[in-house]
């Protein structure tokens, strides 16, 4: 099968090979340059001859085992991935994803193992095999330990999308996951951290930074049951201008809208009025997921 797709796209194993080793030699050299200037972000791996960014996605094939997985890396299909979804692979372990996948697709930027739930922290403990990735879901996978993806998103610097819904995050473990994004260097655009309990308010105030936030284009906090309320979703209306998406899903503490229109509004009016030239900023659309949560209809209307 992926085979069939390398072919597809003309791509022949020899040029694969070629592919592959060149996006090794580009990772050392990007892990030295690493090594001596932290500030500096990871630079992206050569992309694959012909290659302008493919994607697959196995989305819940559940059947897919280590054999699977290994035609992957021996094809000529990997190196020609930029985009690559195994959420619900109920049969990817630690070691497939380590052995068979990642070697198999050098070019990678967008992975998703959300719900795979028989990886655990061995799979993202070794940095250097997700250098050059930009965005990575392990949503669901709860037996991966919050400290093992707090190390690599500290290692990864080319990482500005990081969903890591369900792994049990409180106040100080979120501080720390995102404190390389706190300061100048590094940009988070997306965010999710849902189905953590232990969340407070306060906390998601203080590692939610006025930076952060105003980077941010997606945002999951859904069943944090305890840790939005209105006053917080006022905060992120008036300091996320280019927030897209949010899920607050399940936050039974909120209970309107108001105060997150409202802010961002405010902050759209006073963008205009310093805007020179008399032109009008752009106002970006915002999607709101907020079933189960507590807004009844006067706040929605509102």
């Amino acid at each position: 099968f992926f085979d069939m797709l390398a072919e597809g796209y003309g791509m022949t194993t020899k040029k694969a090979a070629a592919a592959t080793t060149k996006a090794g030699q580009g990772k050392k050299r990007k892990s030295r340059t690493d090594e001596s200037n932290s500030d500096v972000g990871a630079s992206s791996p050569s992309p694959a001859p012909g290659s302008s960014g493919n994607s697959l996605s196995l989305h819940n094939c559940a059947g897919l085992g280590e054999v699977a997985f290994s035609g992957l890396r021996s094809s000529a299909c990997g190196p020609m991935l930029r985009v690559l979804d195994l959420s619900g692979c109920a049969g990817l372990c630690s070691g497939a994803l380590t052995g068979q996948v990642l070697p198999g697709v050098p070019n990678l930027r967008r992975l998703s193992v959300k719900n795979c739930r028989r990886l655990d922290g061995d799979a993202f403990k070794d940095a250097e095999r997700f250098d050059g990735l930009e965005c990575l879901d392990v949503g669901g996978c709860y037996n991966v330990p919050s400290k093992v993806m707090i190390d690599l998103v500290a290692k990864v610097k080319s990482l500005s999308e990081v969903f890591v819904a369900g792994l049990g995050w409180d106040d100080k473990s979120l501080e720390r996951l995102v404190k390389p994004f706190q300061k100048g260097g590094r940009t988070l655009i997306g965010l999710s951290v849902g189905f953590s309990k232990e969340l407070t308010p306060e906390g998601l105030a203080k590692a939610l930074t006025a930076r952060i936030l105003s980077e941010i284009c997606t945002l999951g906090l859904h069943f944090c049951v305890k840790g939005v309320n209105n006053a917080l979703l006022t905060n992120i209306g008036r300091s996320a201008p280019n927030l897209a998406a949010i899920d607050i899903r399940g936050c039974t503490g909120c209970s309107t809208l108001v105060g997150l229109m409202d802010g961002r509004a405010e902050s759209w009016n006073e963008r205009n009025a310093r805007e020179k030239g008399g032109g009008q900023v752009p106002l970006k659309r915002l999607l709101v997921m907020c079933r189960y949560a507590g807004q009844g209809t006067p706040g929605v209307k509102g």
